[in-house]
């Protein structure tokens, strides 16, 4: 009898198991150089799936480079038209709780693709944040429609999570591609996401948020080539960070770090 009890515990704790799966503290795998570790991978698009379209994790070549030297791996969204798929066909989620530090979240991404004109009537994607238990929609983090980014980028604008963290949540990076052409094709490329965590004051002057909190000659540098349209590849900008507090970048923060470095200012 009290074998069958501890046997029955056991279904049930299992149960618990598949229907409610343990979060990950923070992101696992978020560069995707242990492959699909970590994601769960949602394809259920029209076509064959072996091929396209779907999500994937790559290795470094000509049409899916990597995001940095460091990097050998890159997880894609190849979507073609004529196998339409929609948001909730093709997707990467992971379940996690946000660290309870975390300030903001940040990746790299870059979208290869046709001009519409040539039959692409709508390219997405999507981050978002959904109940873990009942798939609720609770936050759009970024959205990005009908774009083409030649180089690896991170988001414009900083996408603040202070409000989450702590919290669990279904993590969803989302894809989708419609056309009237067939085979017309698009790529989405995805690498290096992570949360930022540290002081929840910002720093004024550490443009590049290194952990330190160092402001110094790299910061400067930094600031001088976003005021001249430089690109930047995949520096880390932190524009909290600003001299200001009103999160541009302006002529005002080179100014202000090299008066810190050269010691005359000994406050903010």
């Amino acid at each position: 009898m009290q074998v069958k009890i501890v046997k029955r515990i056991v279904q049930i704790c299992m149960l618990g198991l598949v229907f409610f799966p343990f979060a990950a503290w923070g992101l696992e795998n978020g560069d995707f150089e242990s492959g699909e570790t970590g994601w769960y991978k949602n394809m259920k698009c029209p076509g064959n799936q072996s091929v396209y379209p779907g999500v994937s994790v790559q290795s470094n070549s000509t049409l899916f480079p990597a995001v940095d030297n460091t990097s050998t791996k890159t997880a894609v969204y190849y979507g073609r038209v004529g196998y339409d798929c929609k948001e909730t066909d093709a997707y990467l989620k992971q379940t996690i709780t946000i660290p309870s530090d975390a300030t903001s979240l940040k990746f790299y991404y870059k979208v290869s693709q046709p001009p519409l004109s040539l039959g692409l009537t709508s390219t997405s994607f999507k981050v978002k944040l959904m109940e873990a238990e009942t798939s609720n929609p609770v936050a759009e983090l970024f959205t990005l429609t009908n774009s083409t980014v030649v180089d690896w980028k991170q988001p414009d604008q900083e996408i603040n999570v202070s409000s989450y963290a702590g919290q669990t949540y279904d993590f969803y990076f989302q894809f989708s591609v419609t056309g009237t052409t067939n085979y017309q094709e698009a790529f989405f490329l995805l690498d290096n996401i992570s949360f930022v965590t540290g002081p929840s004051d910002p720093v004024p002057g550490n443009i590049n948020g290194d952990t330190e909190n160092k402001v110094d000659l790299a910061d400067a540098i930094l600031s001088l080539q976003i005021l001249a349209g430089v690109d930047t590849g995949t520096a880390t900008i932190v524009k909290e960070n600003d001299a200001d507090a009103n999160g541009v970048i302006g002529l005002e923060n080179p100014i202000y770090i090299l008066q810190k470095v050269a010691g005359l200012r000994t406050e903010g």
